[in-house]
């Protein structure tokens, strides 16, 4: 999993963690600063591209992804968060 920009720098997004989510490699690649995440979505359902086949999996990832940015957020100063920063 990549960390990206859910609105591009490029598109005025906001360098801030609530405008931030993991994708997949590929997904990433593919939205590079052209996408929005919701642009990335409805590029990736063509069925040309065929990779949205299962449409509950990826919304469980966007809401574990959002949890995770939440509670980073919320804890940031904490040893646990800092810890997870440090790698």
């Amino acid at each position: 999993m990549q960390l990206d920009h859910i609105t591009p720098k490029s598109g005025h997004g906001e360098n801030h963690i609530l405008n931030r989510i993991l994708l997949c490699g590929p997904c990433n690649r593919r939205k590079k600063d052209t996408f929005t995440l919701p642009g990335l979505v409805k590029e990736n359902r063509k069925k040309a591209v065929g990779w949205m086949k299962d449409e509950s999996r990826a919304k469980l990832a966007q809401a574990a992804a959002r949890d995770k940015a939440e509670w980073t957020r919320d804890n940031f100063a904490s040893p646990a968060c800092q810890a997870l920063i440090a790698g």
